[in-house]
C-alpha cells in the first residue's frame, strides 16, 4: 500500500510539474497526467522484474519521473514550446530506466 501511495504522489508531482512548466493552463496538467501514466506503463511492461512482481518500485518511478521532467522540459523548450514535445523526454526516461534495469540484471547474473 505504501509503495502505491508514493507512486501516486510522484505521478501527481509529474502532472503538476508538466502543467506548470508548460504554462498552457489545464491542458498542460492533463498532458502531464497522461505522460505520468505512460511512464508507469513503460516501467511496468518494459522491465521484466517489475512485470513479474506486478508493481513498479516507487524509487524507480520517482527517479525516472525526475529524469523525464528534466529531459522533457529541455526538449519542450527546444521544440518551440509545443506541449507534444514532452513525450520525447518521457520516452527517453522510460527507455533509459529499462536499460539501467537490464544492465543491473546482467551484472548480477554474471557474478
Amino acid at each position: 500500500m505504501l509503495n502505491t501511495t508514493w507512486v501516486v504522489v510522484a505521478a501527481v508531482g509529474v502532472s503538476a510539474a508538466v502543467g506548470l512548466l508548460t504554462g498552457a493552463g489545464w491542458p498542460g496538467f492533463v498532458v502531464g497526467a497522461v505522460l505520468a501514466v505512460s511512464l508507469w506503463a513503460m516501467l511496468m511492461f518494459g522491465i521484466p522484474t517489475n512485470f513479474t512482481a506486478r508493481s513498479v518500485p516507487a524509487w524507480q518511478f520517482a527517479a525516472a519521473a525526475l529524469a523525464a521532467v528534466v529531459v522533457g522540459y529541455v526538449i519542450f523548450r527546444l521544440g518551440g514550446e509545443n506541449p507534444a514535445m514532452w513525450a520525447a523526454g518521457f520516452i527517453v526516461a522510460g527507455a533509459g530506466a529499462a536499460a539501467v534495469a537490464a544492465a543491473r540484471c546482467d551484472r548480477t547474473t554474471d557474478s
